[in-house]
């Protein structure tokens, strides 16, 4: 498969990891007077992490996952601050902890490689 060629587990946890604190960072000011927003979206990048490290794989309708329902809820504002928080904490070690199990890096010569065959096969 292609897929593990074009991300490196280090470099897609720093940006997962960025984007989350970001997000929180937001809901705990309550930018815009919408916190449930930056909430759902701060817990929703990290699931989506933890199941990329875990599975090589991430799914896009989050809704269809184990955390749905309660996104769901965070999104609708049925949350306690504090909530957000430990499940944010949660998620992060597990992240950590998985990406020590993903040991590949991106392969920018494969993916380069399979560009070329591509391309090569529609100018026919």
């Amino acid at each position: 498969t292609l897929f593990p060629a074009v991300w490196s587990p280090q470099k897609t946890y720093d940006a997962f990891v960025g984007y989350a604190v970001n997000q929180r960072t937001k809901f705990l000011d309550k930018k815009d007077q919408r916190p449930e927003k930056y909430a759902a979206a701060y817990v929703r990048v990290l699931w989506n992490l933890c199941e990329l490290l875990e599975t090589g794989t991430f799914t896009v309708r989050i809704r269809e996952t184990a955390i749905g329902d309660r996104l769901w809820r965070i999104k609708h504002g049925d949350y306690r601050p504090g909530e957000i928080i430990d499940l944010g904490e949660e998620l992060m070690q597990k992240a950590a902890a998985l990406l020590s199990s993903r040991r590949h890096e991106a392969d920018p010569a494969a993916l380069d490689a399979f560009l070329v065959r591509v391309r090569k096969a529609f100018l026919r």
